[in-house]
Parts: C-alpha cells; sequence; structure tokens
C-alpha cells in the first residue's frame, strides 16, 4: 500500500523542502503560522475531514521545526507569537525550562503542543470516526533545517494499526 501523508506545518519554517527530500510517496501540506490549526472551527474540520477521505490519507504529521523564529519568539515571549503556543509555554513552563539551550526548549515547547493537537484532533468527533475506521497513523516530526536532522513518532498509540 502506497503511503499518502497529510502534513501539517508553519510555511514560515520553510520545511516542505526538507519533508519533500527526507519522504517518499504522496504528500499534501496543510499549512498554518506556528503550525496552530483551527481543530475549533466547524468548516476547517470538514476540510480536513474531507481531505483524509477523498484522499485516502494514511498519515497525518504534525510537523514542527524547533529551529523556526516562530519557537524562539515563543520561549523568548518576543515578537510575533501565537496565542496558542504562548498558553501551552506558560501552562508548561517549568517543564520546558528545565532543559539547557533554545533548541531544547523548543522541542520540548513542539511536543507538548503536538499532543495538544493530537488531542483535538483524536476528541473531535468528526475526525476521530474517520481515523479509526480508515486506520490512519497520527504522528509527530520535529525538524532542526539548521542540522538536516528529524525526528518522526507516533502520536495515537493506542489506536495503531494492529
Amino acid at each position: 500500500m502506497t503511503q499518502k501523508r497529510l502534513f501539517f506545518c508553519c510555511p514560515a519554517a520553510y520545511s516542505e523542502p526538507y519533508i519533500r527530500s527526507k519522504f517518499e510517496g504522496s504528500m499534501a501540506f496543510f499549512t498554518a503560522l506556528g503550525s496552530v490549526f483551527p481543530f475549533h472551527d466547524r468548516d476547517f474540520v470538514q476540510m480536513v475531514r474531507d481531505f483524509l477521505i477523498t484522499e485516502d490519507i494514511t498519515d497525518v504529521i504534525h510537523v514542527h521545526a524547533i529551529d523556526s523564529f516562530m519557537m524562539a519568539n515563543t520561549l523568548n515571549q518576543q515578537g510575533e507569537t501565537d496565542r496558542l503556543l504562548n498558553e501551552i509555554y506558560h501552562i508548561h513552563f517549568a517543564e520546558i525550562n528545565q532543559f539547557e539551550g533554545i533548541q531544547k526548549k523548543a522541542a520540548s515547547l513542539s511536543l507538548f503542543h503536538m499532543e495538544y493537537q493530537a488531542q483535538q484532533i483524536l476528541s473531535h468527533p468528526m475526525l476521530l470516526p474517520v481515523i479509526i475506521e480508515n486506520k490512519i497513523n497520527l504522528k509527530g516530526l520535529l525538524i532542526q533545517n539548521g542540522q538536516n536532522k528529524s525526528l518522526e513518532f507516533n502520536l495515537n498509540l493506542s489506536l495503531q494499526k494492529q
């Protein structure tokens, strides 16, 4: 079976060229600043649902570039940021700031954000049935563009294909 991946990523992080160089098969990209997607918006959720079904998506991958300006701005509390990323940062302040260095902190913030968005997807009544019925894998991908490195991992372990 050919993998068909849908990547959720930030256009300002310039992750798409890296992703295209590392993955094979069919790919689609949904973009939002800071990789923050509006799963509270019914129209957006309907669009995602329809896309998952019509394109026969096998993997949904939430991407964060840990060396992006959005991560740095959120961690430094300056410049352009996103409200949700700021909220997640403040909720998990102690856990994130136990790490040394901006990139380790950015990776930690990214993981908390991916977990939050995965919970939104997996608890949404329009998306969960599609994910289960079509055995769609929900994954995360941390990218470090400057080092040409990445780490892919599962976000829906309890729903993985048997």
